[in-house]
């Protein structure tokens, strides 16, 4: 029989009691690993809706667990679903309890609702967000998004230190007898033209601000799809409607759209983690001989050969059930606009039209392809980490702290832009490199890699605040005008019956 000496053992527990179990500071801080205090507001408002009576000192996995089982489940992943909560609670805690706290007040039933109906929009937008992307479904509103893009992209085409749209004005206005108009004034002009949150005839009282009107518009409408046909709608009682609306229309839409199109946003956030995403390391580059190049490329022929032959069978045994046309896509023409194909190698474009004119009169081999491309397309987006659920929870996280965390006024530095084209162009160059395809063919005459650069760096800066649109710091309208379209794009395709009204 072993003889346990119990008193050391307490001494040994006593003595580790002072370094207070876990704890370990990662970056500086006294934030223990896998284990954050439960401080925030967010939770303590989950527990008193779904765990009431239930204090939780810490938020551990454990923990973290236990809530999760008591939250409503809005997406069938439970991490999302988790964030999604926090997301909505976030909501509630900024724009709702701290009111009712600057009146020395509280009233946990109204809470109670407004949050249960915030649930209910997910919910609604989740399920037709699921419908929406469903087969070619997913593949045409892709489409539709290019589209947007191709023609955002050719408009602020900067020629001549001028924006394509603006020399476009110009001219239509040379010719004509009409009052002298400044290039801002064209500006606001064609703005106008394009959507209804910059055309000032939108509201009938001057100082009502269009895009406010506008958003507020959308959310009244958009809940009326939700809640219509449903026991509890709040559209019924005045005062719900108009807290509701001016929650969502006010603070969630109007706020997501003033970061989402800010400068900062698309270089910083967008553009800088799709550069992250396509760094690639370069492959060694080892010298050969002319004959050693010549046995590689017959090789690489036969092998390309082969793959074409295989390629050529699936194709054909592919069933004809797709209605996405993979030739007429927009997609090709954007990723036209943005590499200036067209002009770099009109050649090259040229052989790829009759290639393409040719298979489009095969009606059947053109038919089998799209099905194919969709197929493979389908399955690459469904593949994809970035529909895990780690990976979604962990973006939602990212856009919640990015639109309602306390942060300073910030504009894009302009090394900023630089840097995310340096680093883009250099990882073209990268690939290029590794595939084979000598960057060189892309070249004007006289073109070094500084120009190629340069035209990197003036791609983005379309997307900087502009002097010319009179835009305030880290706020651009061009970048408005692009989100406000893809937003009608996304209502359109999720709220198909407002279309169709006419809104």
């Amino acid at each position: 029989m072993v003889k346990v000496e119990r008193g050391r053992v307490r001494k040994l527990i006593r003595d580790l009691k002072r370094f207070k179990g876990n704890q370990v500071k990662i970056g500086g801080s006294g934030i223990a690993k896998n284990e954050v205090e439960l401080e925030c507001p967010q939770m303590t408002l989950l527990l008193k809706l779904y765990s009431p009576g239930k204090v939780l000192l810490r938020l551990n996995d454990a923990s973290k667990r236990q809530m999760m089982e008591h939250l409503p489940r809005l997406v069938e992943f439970p991490e999302l679903n988790f964030e999604i909560h926090l997301f909505l609670a976030t909501i509630t805690t900024n724009y709702i309890c701290s009111w009712y706290s600057k009146l020395g007040t509280d009233n946990n039933d109204f809470i109670a609702e407004v949050y249960r109906y915030m649930c209910t929009i997910v919910e609604d937008v989740v399920l037709r967000l699921t419908r929406a992307v469903e087969g070619d479904r997913f593949l045409f509103l892709v489409d539709d998004f290019a589209s947007i893009l191709k023609d955002h992209v050719e408009a602020t085409e900067v020629v001549d230190g001028q924006f394509a749209f603006l020399r476009e004005q110009k001219n239509l206005r040379f010719n004509r007898v009409r009052k002298e108009a400044s290039d801002e004034e064209l500006v606001d002009a064609y703005l106008a033209t394009q959507h209804a949150i910059f055309d000032p005839q939108t509201t009938i009282e001057a100082s009502q601000d269009p895009r406010n009107l506008y958003l507020r518009v959308i959310t009244h409408k958009l809940l009326e799809a939700v809640f219509y046909g449903r026991k509890e709608n709040p559209l019924e009682s005045g005062i719900v409607d108009l807290f509701v609306v001016g929650l969502v229309g006010d603070f969630i839409l109007d706020k997501a759209f003033e970061k989402l199109s800010s400068p900062s946003f698309i270089i910083g956030t967008v553009l800088a983690k799709i550069a992250e995403v396509t760094s690639v390391e370069p492959k060694p580059q080892v010298k050969e001989s002319f004959v050693t190049r010549v046995k590689n490329m017959y090789s690489s022929l036969t092998v390309l050969a082969l793959v074409a032959s295989a390629k050529k069978q699936e194709v054909l045994q592919t069933k004809e059930l797709s209605d996405w046309l993979v030739f007429a896509s927009p997609i090709f023409g954007f990723l036209n606009s943005i590499s200036s194909f067209q002009r770099r190698i009109p050649v090259g474009l040229y052989g790829i039209g009759i290639v393409q004119t040719i298979l489009l009169s095969l009606t059947s081999v053109s038919a089998k392809i799209n099905a194919y491309c969709s197929l493979k397309l389908l399955k690459l987006v469904s593949s994809s980490p970035i529909l895990d659920d780690q990976c979604m929870a962990e973006n939602l996280k990212n856009l919640r702290m990015i639109l309602f965390e306390d942060q300073k006024e910030s504009s894009v530095p302009p090394s900023q832009t630089k840097d995310v084209a340096e680093k883009l162009f250099s990882n073209v160059r990268t690939i290029c490199a590794n595939s084979g395809i000598p960057l060189l063919s892309f070249r004007y005459e006289g073109e070094t890699d500084e120009d190629i650069q340069a035209c990197f760096v003036n791609a983005l800066a379309r997307f900087e605040s502009q002097q010319i649109c009179n835009d305030l710091p880290d706020s651009s309208k061009l970048n408005q005008l692009l989100i406000v379209q893809t937003l009608d794009l996304i209502v359109a395709r999720l709220y198909p019956e407002l279309v169709d009204l006419g809104t």
